[in-house]
């Protein structure tokens, strides 16, 4: 804050990342993207940073295991966030403890990222709660049609879009069968 008097210091959770994911699948422009678009759904997200763990002065008070691992990761700026104080969303919490309309939300949010973390094939949900509601993590699984060099992810997106029709991989989304479900209108549900 460049208006403060001194720089304050925050704790971050810092997303190290090999260097085969940042030319392969651009995770760390992924994470910024995704997080820059949940807030326009006025879904929350940690504050974003991008931090540069190789800064001599950081390095000099990592223990020697914590630099080696450095060793095998991205060599540049990184992505990061700032540390809540929240609980992992887990199966215990999982249906009755989010409205319908934020499950909505969520769900309209992820079939647009194409978010692959809360489809259920990697069994996490990404999700943090805390007395506001939900908090949304890690979205480098998602845009995974610009991961290739050829159009073919994006060509499927769009002929699914022109069918009507969508890939199965929603129907394992986290709050699908609460949604589904659901009993009361959803004429303005995805409002």
């Amino acid at each position: 804050d460049e208006s403060a008097e001194s720089p304050e210091e925050i704790s971050c959770v810092v997303k190290l990342f090999k260097p085969k994911h940042i030319i392969d699948s651009h995770s760390i422009g992924k994470e910024f993207i995704c997080s820059a678009l949940a807030r326009e759904f006025d879904l929350d997200t940690p504050d974003a940073y991008l931090i540069d763990v190789y800064d001599e002065d950081f390095i000099s008070v990592l223990p020697p295991e914590a630099v080696r691992e450095l060793d095998n990761k991205h060599h540049g700026f990184t992505f990061g966030s700032r540390l809540v104080n929240a609980a992992i969303v887990n199966e215990e919490l999982r249906p009755n403890t989010f409205s319908i309309w934020d499950c909505a939300t969520l769900f309209g949010f992820d079939c647009m990222i194409l978010n692959a973390d809360r489809w259920g094939h990697h069994k996490k949900a990404n999700l943090l709660i805390d007395d506001d509601g939900f908090i949304l993590i890690d979205h480098e699984l998602s845009f995974h049609f610009i991961d290739r060099e050829d159009d073919g992810a994006y060509n499927l997106i769009l002929k699914n879009l022109e069918d009507n029709s969508c890939p199965s991989a929603y129907t394992k989304h986290l709050f699908y069968n609460r949604l589904k479900q659901y009993k009361g209108s959803k004429k303005d549900l995805f409002d």
